[in-house]
């Protein structure tokens, strides 16, 4: 990496060029000696650096994801020597260093888009609205498309069954409701009514100026799975490790643990797909369709910000997939159903 050092109308100046190439250093090196006689003679303020544009934008309330990236991203700054890179030289290559340094050599695109380039460009919009720099202009990351998996309420069932019984209750749970994974990790006794059948999510996810809370109806199954559980159910997490233990606070810890014990158990359940613990809210949200027809009120039930987003989520079910849906959702109270109906026909029929 070349170098900045020098003085200019008694200005210090040591600071990265930001790349490797004699030629493009040179370019910003006259561009950074105009700037700063702009500055000298018109009184134009200079720009901020990525670090303190990034200071300002985490006076607002973040998400500890958005935190998380953006401390990872201003300690490579720092550990590359990079601490006093100034906004307008956050370009391009700096990022593809950034994405090769810290995420994984076989990172997806949308892995560097998340860890990188969206932190990133975030805190550059905040600084260009102030006038620290211009509005950020970077290549687009392709992201090839990729085919959205959900499952069928008789895969659901298989992957249950093979469960063990701390997880087959998640499962149930998230298969009846369409909960996300932090929603089900936070979820306490104190937000679930089983007599009126009702939960209230808390979606941690988002940032916490734009938290919401939805109430769920909780389906028979999902009753069921919840009335099984050890504990008092008054107070403290409903959903807990095999030892009775809360799962690890950090969600993408935890996380990571349940979601490869589901895809275990969705290998042992011969499902052959690529499937996450995502393709549950995916499943929800086709079953829900699939019963219902109604895009509006999956987007309100699921609480999704656009109906373009609950589109997304929801795949066309085969028509005659609603009786094993309900089934799911209905366990025991449908066939019981069935079979008073029987009785009743055999009935009148003698």
């Amino acid at each position: 990496m070349l170098w900045l050092v020098g003085t200019v109308r008694g200005q210090r100046v040591r600071e990265s060029a930001g790349t490797v190439n004699p030629q493009l250093a040179e370019e910003r090196r006259a561009a950074r000696e105009a700037e700063i006689y702009r500055s000298a003679t018109h009184g134009v303020r200079p720009t901020r650096t990525f670090g303190e544009a990034a200071l300002s934008y985490l006076k607002r309330p973040r998400s500890q994801d958005t935190k998380r990236r953006l401390n990872r991203f201003l300690a490579w700054l720092k550990q590359t020597g990079r601490q006093n890179v100034r906004c307008d030289q956050v370009m391009q290559e700096l990022l593809d260093a950034a994405c090769e340094a810290l995420t994984d050599a076989n990172a997806a695109p949308a892995t560097k888009l998340r860890e990188v380039f969206t932190p990133v460009k975030a805190v550059l919009r905040h600084a260009a609205i102030r006038g620290w720099c211009a509005i950020p202009v970077f290549e687009s990351i392709r992201q090839g498309k990729r085919r959205k998996e959900w499952l069928t309420p008789e895969e659901a069932e298989r992957i249950v069954a093979l469960s063990p019984s701390h997880l087959a209750a998640m499962f149930e749970f998230m298969f009846c409701t369409g909960a996300r994974r932090s929603e089900v990790l936070s979820l306490d006794w104190a937000h679930v009514q089983l007599r009126y059948a009702r939960a209230t999510l808390r979606e941690v996810k988002s940032r916490p100026e734009d938290e919401k809370d939805r109430i769920v109806d909780l389906p028979p199954r999902a009753i069921a799975a919840l009335a099984i559980l050890p504990g008092t159910k008054e107070t403290g997490t409903v959903f807990r490790r095999a030892n009775g233990r809360p799962w690890h606070p950090d969600p993408r810890i935890s996380g990571a643990q349940i979601n490869r014990q589901f895809q275990a158990v969705a290998r042992e359940a011969d499902i052959l797909r690529r499937v996450s613990l995502h393709v549950i809210r995916h499943s929800w949200a086709s079953w829900h369709y699939a019963v219902h027809g109604n895009l509006k009120k999956l987007k309100e039930d699921g609480a999704w910000e656009s109906l373009d987003m609950a589109d997304r989520y929801s795949h066309l079910a085969p028509e005659g997939m609603k009786p094993e849906i309900l089934a799911f959702w209905y366990r025991g109270i449908i066939a019981a159903e069935t079979t008073n109906r029987e009785a009743e026909a055999k009935g009148s029929r003698k």
